[in-house]
């Protein structure tokens, strides 16, 4: 048997199975962006919004949920910026050569740090506002490394590398590596986390398909 419960501000539905929003004005939004802007769009597809313009080479973007940020990367101009979800408050909180090679960001909003990871490559953790940069994983385990997830409810930092192919994870201060995906993998990209389901899932661009592993890789 199961019971289902709802997050603060939803409802659970008439099939006893589902969440229902209680403020139905209340439109969530999914950000994104190209090259030069950061836009948004309501999943009820009404309403698409630019929050931010004017840059060179956008590479990466992440969401702070606890202080309402945004966290954006422009490689071209090599600076990593952190603003509001409005687009207002833009600070450049990293810049540097560095930052040419960025592919990923990812927060930790339990532990307030911001992981980032170059092509260079390199996967390296700061303070929100860019202070205290250190590197955690080196060219000794990466090679082409691509995207980044996070779960700091139990403390793993994924990534994937279509370099040497696979998918590895470190605790969230660079420790205890373990290489959970390293066969039957070809170009792994697209990483992302259900944490609700502690499953990884990401997309083969060399293999076309879909795949996804327990947090564990106990089951893939």
């Amino acid at each position: 048997s199961y019971i289902c419960k709802c997050a603060p501000g939803y409802v659970k539905g008439l099939d006893g199975r589902s969440c229902n929003r209680l403020n139905r004005t209340i439109v969530p939004y999914v950000y994104y962006t190209n090259k030069y802007y950061v836009r948004a769009i309501g999943l009820d597809e009404q309403n698409q919004i630019t929050v931010a313009r004017g840059f060179m080479e956008l590479s990466s973007i992440t969401y702070d949920w606890k202080d309402q940020k945004l966290y954006i990367g422009d490689r071209q101009a090599s600076k990593i910026y952190r603003m509001n979800l409005n687009g207002t408050q833009s600070t450049v909180i990293i810049e540097g050569n560095q930052t040419r090679f960025l592919r990923a960001l990812t927060v930790d909003w339990i532990g307030r740090k911001l992981y980032q990871l170059f092509s260079t490559p390199e996967i390296r953790v700061s303070e929100l506002d860019g202070r205290y940069s250190i590197i955690l994983l080196d060219s000794r385990y990466l090679s082409q490394p691509n995207y980044l997830a996070i779960d700091p409810l139990i403390g793993y930092l994924f990534y994937s590398d279509w370099g040497q192919a696979h998918i590895g994870r470190i605790n969230l201060d660079g420790n205890n590596f373990v290489k959970i995906i390293g066969t039957d993998t070809a170009g792994p990209l697209g990483l992302t986390i259900d944490i609700i389901t502690q499953r990884i899932f990401w997309i083969d661009r060399r293999l076309q398909r879909l795949e996804y592993v327990d947090i564990f890789h106990s089951l893939r």
